[in-house]
């Protein structure tokens, strides 16, 4: 995806769900729409298609599809839609082998995705409604990270795919099924799942199968247009895509689910920002709001994930809320299960404040920078972080918790320099004086606070 993109509109063809495995032979037709999203020239965060950084702020709606009446989706995507959000992670299917549940991977009206268990013949029903779903999300302006991987999923062993060919066929029906949203779809290959070895062609194969499918290809043969979608890796947690997956020609960009896993929010996203080739990566799944760990998901947790995220160079943060996910149908938390009280969760609407008002201003031009902090750096869920402006006249510190820490000024420009605390909560400020740039300086938490993010810039 590093190339100027020009949109293409047309439709695409469903395929009939009694189909056999083997996709049709048939000519190359590509009439789906390119992506609406490109990695930027320096391949550190997505712009769309004039060279515009795009942030991507998300939700997890992962049962969008199957969990909801069609009034409810309407209600939830207007809701997110005035927040600001611009993206939602939905998921394919939904629990789809899971006998043990009473859904067993149905939607609401009971239609199930797949024909006798077999991920190569679509039910029509269900993929209708999956379709209606993202034609409602697509039209109101949001990004679509699509979960995809559940058929190749080891966890699934029962029904699990074992081979390249029937793996192919999978992802080329998803892509040619679906292809006619690939203008506003980030496809994600995986599900919570770091692949065994002998699972990684699996990936390999669906996502060749999933470009052929888009573009209209079905040769299986190596070959497939990987740079007309916009493909990543979801991993599970505390993991990022980048181990197994950077050096695919399908990925665009890494992936990193901390959830439960806070502590390694920024060693996952500093690790990939080192990595070469150079290629973005994703907040695409922290620790969620409500959830049974982290002070029962706290509102600090979401802020101090967020604010981690954007600083150690994340191109974007995907919000999570337990009771929400599943919209009410499973909540480990202390949430309950009536998704719709949380609409208004407090860590969200922090978190959209303080990237709205300071995290979220010129973000594309900060570059880690943690060797700004001499003292006080802390790690794990204590870690301070830093990153500064390309031009050397901003550095921004995010404090998690209370405490000191010591500032090196040297590199900002300037012989003075203005320090400035941003409260996390409420999106306040407050002065935090005027320094020497020559030496560093050191800075303590204001008093009652649980967080906060330090802005430094030049007096003059």
């Amino acid at each position: 995806m590093n190339r100027p993109l020009t949109l293409i509109f047309g439709t695409a063809l469903w395929l009939h769900p009694l189909l056999a495995c083997q996709p049709p032979a048939r000519e190359t037709v590509d009439t789906n729409p390119l992506p609406l999203l490109r990695v930027s020239a320096d391949g550190r965060y997505l712009t769309n298609a004039a060279g515009k950084p795009v942030f991507l702020f998300g939700d997890t709606a992962w049962g969008l599809a199957t969990r909801l009446t069609n009034e409810e989706v309407i209600q939830y995507l207007e809701d997110r839609r005035k927040k600001g959000i611009n993206a939602l992670g939905v998921q394919l299917t939904t629990g789809w082998v899971d006998k043990d549940l009473p859904s067993a991977g149905r939607n609401l009206a009971g239609q199930r995705p797949f024909l006798d268990n077999d991920p190569t013949r679509f039910n029509e029903a269900y993929f209708a409604h999956l379709d209606w779903c993202l034609t409602e999300a697509t039209k109101r302006g949001f990004f679509i990270l699509l979960k995809t991987g559940e058929p190749i999923k080891r966890r699934r062993v029962s029904e699990k795919i074992t081979e390249r060919k029937t793996a192919y066929a999978f992802g080329w029906h998803v892509g040619h099924r679906l292809g006619k949203f690939n203008d506003r779809m980030v496809w994600m290959v995986g599900f919570d799942e770091f692949p065994h070895a002998a699972d990684v062609p699996l990936y390999d194969a669906f996502a060749e199968g999933l470009a052929d499918g888009v573009t209209g290809e079905n040769a299986h043969d190596g070959r497939a247009a990987h740079d007309r979608l916009l493909m990543t890796f979801h991993p599970p947690a505390g993991q990022s895509s980048s181990p197994t997956f950077h050096d695919r020609p399908w990925l665009d960009f890494n992936s990193v689910q901390t959830y439960r896993h806070t502590d390694s929010t920024c060693t996952l996203l500093r690790r990939d920002y080192a990595k070469n080739p150079v290629k973005p990566t994703l907040m695409v799944e922290p620790s969620y709001e409500n959830a049974r760990h982290n002070d029962n998901g706290a509102a600090v947790w979401v802020r101090r994930q967020a604010c981690w995220s954007v600083l150690a160079g994340s191109c974007g943060f995907v919000y999570g809320n337990d009771p929400m996910w599943s919209f009410g149908y499973q909540s480990g938390g202390d949430g309950g299960t009536d998704w719709k009280r949380w609409l208004d969760a407090p860590g969200l609407v922090q978190t959209l404040r303080i990237q709205e008002k300071i995290l979220g201003k010129a973000w594309w031009t900060f570059r880690p920078a943690d060797e700004a902090l001499t003292e006080g750096t802390g790690s794990g869920d204590t870690r301070r972080v830093a990153a500064r402006s390309a031009d050397g006249r901003t550095l921004r510190v995010y404090f998690p918790n209370p405490g000191q820490a010591a500032i090196d000024l040297k590199r900002l420009t300037g012989n003075a320099a203005v320090a400035t605390w941003h409260r996390t909560t409420d999106a306040s400020t407050r002065p935090a004086g005027t320094f020497p740039t020559g030496k560093p300086a050191r800075f303590a938490l204001p008093e009652g606070w649980e967080d906060g993010l330090l802005e430094i810039t030049p007096a003059d």
